[in-house]
């Protein structure tokens, strides 16, 4: 999908030094390779491997304060309780056998998010610094155990497990390259163990149903990251007939269960737009089984959204932490209904964009600026955290065509809107790393926009014809942040002939 912008060969902008230069920062954007490799499974399970013990009383009070009262420990993670939990500890703590690398470093992540949990909590009396202390050991052990080749290779359990609490590390680290590395392994080991199968007998009630959980929370994270990445999931849904989750009848713990549900079919309709919309089969569908295609999952998205916002989370456990936790929900679908739109045409023009995505688009940006108010009010944790979230789980679709609307249209008002993003993006830079690249693309386009409708309303514009260059830009990000398209195509520009060149906009999903 690529959308030429004759707008830029306008004299009034296409001669400014500040569109010259902003199209160099894009290049240099472009052109950055700073996305880590993913490490996992790089050495052998080994006395070799070493982890640092945290004392055997701290870990017992941690869990005495789980244990009290309902914990995001479970209500968040593919737990049903906390019994796991106290067999590894009392494993590793009074053992009778000692524990493998394998679950010393499953203990530790679940530690981990434990203490993660103690750090938002205020109804316990132990020490912040001391947390904080043995929360750094616990990362780092989690981290050390997760290079182990044995959790990725040998589908169990309790590896499958870690795997999964790793893929919800990197995803809150922001990290997509390691959350698709080990949702990967997650989901091979699930279908290998047969998690993904309706239970014919073999297996207790209560195997089944924690079996059940890890599966459904793999499906979410595998499915979710269709769109974002640009590819096939490895759990494929027709191989899937497991019943979904139960649902707990106690009315505080209900909202989590519901939301579960809700993200199993968000990512069922995510990964169903892959496949019909984006996929590599999909490029030879005609225009109107296209228009027909993205109209039907336009509408599975709206029924999914209203439902979605009928969730009562008002008597949930922790309803503060949910309400937070599930904020940038708003974005994120207007981001999907956007990107999806945006498939409705394979057309170059954008004019042929549809009324339908650019008003997608423009919700999507409307709900990040009507949220980050109160994201911004939370602090520099709630700022890192949602900037994670729509890193991760959006893209930069809704942007894009905000800016093509802006430029298209010569629209002050557009343009005012893509100031008011940059302003915020700006905030979520100084405290999240990760999100710094596509705030230097962001400005570079707004300050593109804004020459271009300056040159319109001082009426500077010729009618010097367009060439047939054009450069590339992703409408969202790759898993490796990749954008080698657009840099091998602009690399050879020179700015005095800016003038002559068009800027296309389109979307590299694979």
């Amino acid at each position: 999908m690529v959308s030429q912008i004759p707008e830029l060969s306008v004299s009034g902008a296409a001669t400014s030094p500040t569109v010259a230069s902003e199209l160099q920062t894009l290049t240099k954007a472009a052109s950055s390779q700073n996305e880590p490799k993913p490490r996992i499974g790089r050495t052998l399970a080994t006395p070799s491997v070493q982890m640092q013990r945290i004392p055997a009383d701290f870990v017992l009070q941690v869990i005495r304060v789980l244990n009290a009262s309902p914990c995001l420990l479970v209500l968040l993670h593919p737990l049903l309780d906390l019994e796991l939990v106290k067999s590894l500890c009392q494993r590793l703590y009074f053992p009778v056998d000692a524990l493998s690398v394998s679950e010393m470093t499953l203990f530790n992540g679940m530690l981990f998010f434990a203490l993660w949990e103690l750090q938002v909590r205020d109804d316990h009396d132990l020490d912040a610094q001391t947390i904080a202390s043995y929360k750094t050991i616990s990362e780092a052990n989690f981290r050390t155990g997760l290079e182990v080749a044995e959790i990725a290779a040998v589908a169990t359990y309790e590896n499958t497990l870690t795997l999964s609490f790793a893929a919800y590390y990197a995803q809150t680290s922001g990290d997509l390259a390691h959350h698709k590395a080990f949702v990967t392994a997650a989901a091979r080991h699930c279908i290998l163990l047969g998690y993904h199968r309706h239970d014919k007998g073999q297996y207790s009630s209560v195997d089944v149903e924690k079996y059940r959980q890890l599966f459904w929370h793999t499906y979410v994270s595998d499915l979710g990251l269709t769109l974002r990445i640009g590819c096939a999931p490895a759990i494929e849904d027709y191989t899937v007939d497991v019943p979904l989750p139960a649902m707990s009848t106690d009315p505080q713990q209900s909202p989590w269960d519901q939301s579960l549900r809700a993200f199993i079919n968000f990512s069922r309709i995510q990964a169903r737009i892959y496949k019909k919309i984006y996929s590599p089969r999909a490029t030879r569908l005609s225009t109107v089984d296209r228009k027909r295609k993205v109209a039907d999952l336009a509408l599975e998205l709206e029924q999914w959204y209203a439902e979605w916002v009928n969730i009562d989370f008002a008597k949930a456990y922790f309803s503060d932490i949910y309400r937070d936790l599930f904020m940038a929900v708003d974005v994120i679908y207007y981001s999907v209904l956007t990107l999806l739109h945006r498939g409705s045409t394979t057309s170059n023009l954008p004019a042929d964009i549809s009324t339908e995505c650019f008003a997608a688009a423009r919700q999507g940006v409307s709900a990040h600026l009507r949220i980050f108010p109160k994201v911004s009010a939370g602090g520099r944790d709630a700022v890192y955290y949602y900037g994670v979230w729509i890193l991760m789980c959006s893209s930069f679709t809704p942007y894009v065509v905000t800016f093509l609307h802006c430029v298209v249209n010569a629209d002050p008002k557009s343009l005012r809107l893509l100031f008011s993003v940059l302003t915020t993006l700006e905030e979520i830079a100084a405290f999240y790393e990760r999100s710094k690249r596509q705030y230097s693309l962001c400005k570079a386009l707004y300050r593109i926009a804004e020459e271009i409708v300056e040159a319109r309303e001082n009426h500077e514009s010729t009618n010097i014809a367009p060439s047939n260059k054009r450069a590339n830009l992703p409408l969202q990000l790759t898993a490796t942040e990749s954008w080698d398209l657009f840099d091998t195509v602009i690399g050879d520009w020179d700015a005095q002939y800016v003038y002559s060149q068009s800027l296309t906009l389109g979307a590299t999903l694979d």
